[in-house]
């Protein structure tokens, strides 16, 4: 072997040692000094298809937020596979009537700890004459929340049905718009929406990197934004904007027809049941003080339950914003969009108050 390529060697062995050293330190770093977030793996329902939490696996964990994990909360994983404090028990004369609280990563609440997650806030609101299960499934759009209201239907017949939707879970429902094959959605053709087809895979060939903390910190914790930065740079066409503007009006016209379509299914599927759509505030607009606080949703959803007399809708913004302007604490974390204690807390007692002003629980 000649001098240089063995001086080359060397200095490879030492870059290669130097590597593992750095993911070693790396990896305890981020286990004990600044410890990144977790989340509890996920199954698909066999029979539903949705996402659910794996009972067979981690149940219990610990959720951190922000670069230098500022925002800590312990999770639990219940007997159903559902991050929540408590376990679900089946209809039976002997348990409380039961709210259903489905959504997407709102209602996880990963971010929070049991105790100040809306569902301790509802049921606390509701001095426990209701049981709150909560079906939160990260990511799920509306079309989604239609599978989970079946499933909480077969295995625990709740009486009141609380769905939290916004303006982005239309357009996500809709493969034309948005094509997601972990999640059930709908395709529009010819004038009508029809289910679009699913499948999934539950192998764990993903599971591998959740179980390293370095990487679960740059997922969850640094927020690099790398590839947000990289669609910024990219220019755009002249006629994009054009375009976007033709595709928008003809998204509009869509959403106001699937708004008819999953209400109608949700209602039928479940007759005699009280059903609440939740909307959250438009919260920049409350926060600068404007008077268009309410999301598009609100007004949509308004026009289409007013048809149908166990079918409500839940604007958030009036109670959020009354409560900003008394002590002007916002709703979400400064590192992240989802709801804090503060917006847990809030949100739950409004859900509390409209389920009894508008007599939607039973006596």
């Amino acid at each position: 072997m000649r001098f240089s390529e063995f001086r080359l060697l060397r200095f490879l062995l030492r870059v290669a040692v130097f590597a593992l050293l750095a993911l070693v330190v790396g990896e305890l770093f981020f286990r004990t000094v600044v410890p990144a977030g977790n989340t509890a793996f996920r199954v698909h329902d066999p029979e539903f298809g949705i996402l659910i939490y794996d009972t067979t696996s981690m149940r219990e964990g610990f959720f951190t937020a922000g670069r230098f994990a500022q925002q800590k909360a312990v999770w639990h994983v219940n007997n159903y596979g559902w991050r929540s404090a408590w376990n679900y028990l089946p209809p039976s004369p002997s348990r409380k009537p039961v709210i259903a609280l489905i959504g997407d990563s709102y209602i996880a609440g990963f971010h929070v700890s049991e105790q100040d997650h809306i569902a301790s806030v509802l049921q606390n609101g509701l001095k426990d004459s209701y049981d709150v299960y909560t079906f939160g499934e990260g990511g799920a759009p509306l079309s989604e929340f239609v599978w989970i209201a079946r499933y909480a239907a077969k295995h625990f017949d709740p009486d009141v049905y609380v769905i939290e939707v916004g303006d982005g879970d239309w357009r996500s429902s809709i493969t034309n718009y948005r094509h997601d094959p972990r999640v059930h959605q709908v395709t529009f053709r010819d004038g009508q929406f029809v289910d679009a087809p699913f499948s999934y895979d539950d192998r764990p060939r993903g599971r591998l990197p959740k179980y390293s903390a370095l990487i679960r910190y740059l997922t969850f914790n640094a927020d690099l934004q790398i590839f947000d930065a990289l669609k910024r740079t990219r220019p755009k066409p002249p006629q994009a904007e054009q375009q976007k503007k033709a595709s928008q009006e003809e998204l509009m016209q869509v959403i106001e027809q699937e708004a008819v379509f999953f209400v109608q299914r949700i209602a039928s599927e479940h007759p005699g049941k009280q059903i609440v759509f939740m909307v959250d505030g438009q919260r920049d607009s409350i926060y600068a003080g404007s008077s268009a606080i309410s999301q598009a949703s609100v007004a949509r959803l308004q026009r289409v339950c007013a048809d149908y007399s166990t079918v409500h809708v839940l604007d958030l913004a009036p109670a959020q914003a009354a409560r900003f302007a008394a002590d002007h604490r916002r709703f979400e974390f400064p590192f992240d969009d989802h709801w804090n204690e503060h917006g847990h807390q809030v949100i739950g007692q409004a859900l509390a108050d409209f389920l009894q002003r508008e007599h939607i629980l039973k006596p």
